[in-house]
């Protein structure tokens, strides 16, 4: 067996970076969500940071959607490509499609809250995400 692989009790192969990586993400993404509900209700140590950072259309909190979606991007490699975890184990997949989902279902949440507060239409998306999610999610042919 090469090093470079990792060999299934199936007998399917799964790169060994890619096994090292999808543990990596779900340990990462895991303590990401835990840290994020656990400030959201912190009422005793800095409940005036958060309620700053979590207020609607707050660029802190667009910033935390977008990081997360670029990390559950990369996850989606890692965990559903070929020869990766995803692959043999049916839950490493469905569970990072199911994150990055809802990664980009809570930002789209946040977009449209943010778009009804006094925020521009030019602070709700970082500048190079403007025009990749407009064409992709509201430029759709059945809508025109």
């Amino acid at each position: 067996s090469n090093d470079n692989e990792f060999t299934t009790t199936f007998g399917t192969k799964v790169l060994t970076w890619k096994l090292y990586g999808a543990l990596a993400l779900s340990a990462t993404g895991a303590f990401i969500s835990l840290f994020v509900l656990l400030v959201h209700f912190d009422t005793v140590c800095f409940p005036k940071l958060w309620k700053h950072v979590f207020r609607e259309g707050s660029k802190a909190e667009r910033n935390l959607l977008v990081a997360l979606l670029l990390f559950w991007f990369m996850g989606l490699y890692i965990c559903t490509s070929s020869f990766s975890v995803g692959e043999v184990q049916a839950n490493v997949y469905f569970t990072t499609w199911i994150a990055f989902g809802s990664t980009a279902l809570n930002f789209g949440v946040w977009r449209s809250s943010s778009s009804n507060s006094n925020t521009s239409e030019d602070d709700l998306l970082p500048p190079f995400a403007v025009h990749l999610w407009d064409s992709t999610l509201y430029d759709h042919p059945r809508e025109t």
